[in-house]
């Protein structure tokens, strides 16, 4: 994290093969199978967590 922090301060300057990683990173949205099913974990983590609150009228959030 700190290499990733100091590229960033330098504008990759210096560190072309992290750039060159970052760039080759799969990315949520574009048919990766890897990259969204990250997204559908952290998806249905987030789902359960929201399952376990009650509002004021006792029910559950609603879900849109």
């Amino acid at each position: 994290m700190d290499e990733l922090l100091e590229a960033l301060d330098a504008d990759f300057e210096g560190k072309e093969m992290l750039r060159q990683r970052g760039l080759n990173t799969p990315e949520y949205g574009n048919n990766d199978l890897y990259a969204d099913s990250i997204s559908l974990n952290i998806e249905e983590v987030m789902m359960r967590m929201l399952d376990m609150f009650i509002n004021y009228y006792g029910e559950r959030p609603e879900i849109l």
